[in-house]
C-alpha cells in the first residue's frame, strides 16, 4: 500500500482536478462545470488542445468530446511534442474535424500563430 502523491489524490483528493482513471465518475459538485465545458466546446469552431494525450481509458473525457464535437467544431489544433501520433485519437472523437498538428509548448505557439494567420 502506498499513498498516491499526485496532486489530485493527495490528502483524500482535495484538488479540483479529475484525473484520467478508468473508474472515473464526475463528482456531483463538479457536474455543472463538465456540463458547461461540453456546451462551450460544442459552440466552438476550433479547439486548441495543449499537451493532452486523450488516452483510451479516459472514457469520461472521450464521451464529453464526442458529444461536443457533433455540432460546430471544424478544426482541432494539437500543441504537443507527439501531436502527429495523437491525431488519430482526436479524429476518433471528432471525425468531421480537421486535425492540425503543432509542436509542444513553447515552440507550438509559433505554429499556432502561423495556422491562425493562414486560416
Amino acid at each position: 500500500m502506498f499513498q498516491d502523491a499526485r496532486a489530485a489524490f493527495r490528502r483524500g483528493g482535495e484538488a479540483a482536478v479529475v484525473p484520467p482513471t478508468t473508474e472515473k465518475a464526475v463528482p456531483d459538485w463538479l457536474k455543472p462545470v463538465w456540463i458547461e465545458a461540453e456546451e462551450r466546446l460544442s459552440e466552438a469552431g476550433c479547439w486548441v488542445v495543449c499537451g493532452y494525450s486523450l488516452p483510451q481509458y479516459d472514457s469520461a473525457i472521450r464521451t464529453l468530446l464526442k458529444r461536443a464535437a457533433t455540432r460546430t467544431v471544424q478544426t482541432i489544433v494539437l500543441l504537443d511534442p507527439n501531436s502527429t501520433q495523437l491525431a488519430s485519437s482526436y479524429a476518433d472523437v471528432a471525425p468531421k474535424a480537421m486535425i492540425k498538428c503543432a509542436r509542444g509548448l513553447p515552440k507550438g505557439i509559433d505554429d499556432l500563430r502561423r495556422m491562425i494567420q493562414t486560416a
